[in-house]
């Protein structure tokens, strides 16, 4: 979800859900989109734990 990645630079009410969330890593070319969006506007995605 952006609210993830953005958080700290969107105010709050700015985003809001349209519609359910789903495991993006159960989705690969979502994935895929999701990590290339990121590098193209310069946000660093580093592993998380577990």
């Amino acid at each position: 979800m952006a609210v993830m990645l953005f958080g700290d630079c969107v105010g709050e009410g700015v985003l809001k859900q349209r519609e359910l969330s789903r495991a993006l890593l159960d989705d690969g070319p979502a994935y895929i989109e999701l990590l290339t969006l990121a590098d193209t506007i310069g946000v660093c995605v580093v592993a998380g734990r577990a």
